[in-house]
């Protein structure tokens, strides 16, 4: 693939797999989540907040509808973002895959604005997030024609910014899968299978189990896709205690992400509630314990203003500050943390092709 090849493709060009550092695997630093806002709240649904800033008088109201106030899903504000990403680096943190892909509105020239003003190291993904978000002419577009616009990303760079994707995702499916969304993952493992670039998957909601996740899987391998480059995105929040899923996501060679640290909101379109920090800690102790820790990875999934510490939240250092502490406690050992947080994303983000 040219002189990347074996190398980390961040925003401000090709690292050393060693130089990546501590490493949070999914998260959204500019985001625009206005696709949930929408599929949930108008006419004929649940009515939304008034549109306004969000303030602390919402928040109790948020924790049980994560979407209700528009104001919660957008954040594009560089120094916002900056102030809470250097929480993170301040307590040791060096690299954040960001996978804001199309549908979330990706703005990846200021993501490389904001790594030059931290000097964090922020990977970007390319792709297309769930159908529902998609724009209308990708109904038009072939597999190749999406493949060639990800795989132009990967190997020139986001039109008009000189950045270019060092992943694919966040890569979206729905329950049932749309006919776009089929084509986004053929594409996508067209594109993985020329680059080697890592795919960061998104199941949806309801898939629960290694079978309900399995199609998904089946489309990106038979376009060529390899599975022990691709990451299950939410793996906490979808398959829960479900050890035999983990277990044979893992016999595939499938990264899973635990991802959702510091959400606890009730979402009533699923009628479940997300785990709390203290379940997934201790099913991942379990599973590091079934010697998984080089199949896992952790991370927040930021994507609310909510998320951020600014408005209350845990922000991208609740890892390193509070849960690391807690793995240690519960029996993780050091070199199991190092494994989830440096090793495994150090595996999985070099461009083998």
């Amino acid at each position: 693939m040219t002189a990347a090849r074996g190398k980390v493709m961040t925003v401000l060009g090709p690292i050393e797999p060693d130089a990546l550092g501590t490493t949070l695997i999914h998260e959204h630093i500019l985001f625009d989540l206005s696709v949930y806002h929408r599929q949930r709240f108008g006419s004929g649904k649940t009515e939304p907040l008034p549109d306004e800033p969000l303030q602390i008088e919402h928040l109790h109201i948020l924790r049980n509808n994560i979407a209700r106030l528009h104001d919660n899903v957008f954040q594009k504000d560089l120094d916002t973002a900056e102030a809470e990403l250097r929480r993170f680096q301040a307590l040791g943190g060096r690299g954040i895959v960001e996978v804001t892909s199309t549908g979330l509105v990706p703005e990846p020239a200021n993501l490389a604005e904001l790594s030059r003003r931290t000097g964090l190291n922020i990977v970007v993904g390319t792709g297309y997030y769930i159908g529902a978000s998609h724009p209308a002419d990708l109904a038009d577009k072939s597999v190749g024609q999406v493949a060639e616009e990800m795989l132009r990303d990967v190997l020139e760079g986001f039109p008009g910014t000189g950045v270019r994707a060092g992943g694919l995702g966040e890569i979206g499916s729905s329950e049932p899968l749309s006919p776009t969304e089929r084509i986004v993952l053929e594409a996508t493992g067209r594109v993985q299978a020329q680059t080697g670039t890592a795919i960061v998957m998104h199941p949806d909601s309801t898939h629960q189990s290694y079978e309900q996740i399995a199609p998904t899987l089946d489309i990106m391998a038979k376009a060529g896709a390899a599975l022990d480059r691709v990451v299950i995105s939410h793996c906490d929040d979808r398959l829960h205690q479900n050890y035999d899923s983990y277990a044979t996501l893992a016999a595939l060679g499938c990264t899973l992400a635990f991802d959702t640290f510091g959400k606890q909101s009730y979402y009533p379109t699923r009628g479940r509630q997300y785990p709390n920090d203290e379940q997934r800690i201790a099913t991942i102790a379990r599973l590091v314990g079934d010697g998984l820790a080089g199949s896992l990875t952790l991370s927040h999934d930021v994507c609310y203003k909510t998320d951020l510490t600014r408005w209350g939240g845990d922000g991208y250092g609740h890892i390193l500050g509070n849960i690391v502490p807690r793995l240690l406690r519960a029996g993780v050992s050091e070199a199991a943390i190092q494994q989830m947080m440096v090793e495994n994303p150090r595996r999985l983000l070099p461009l083998t092709r």
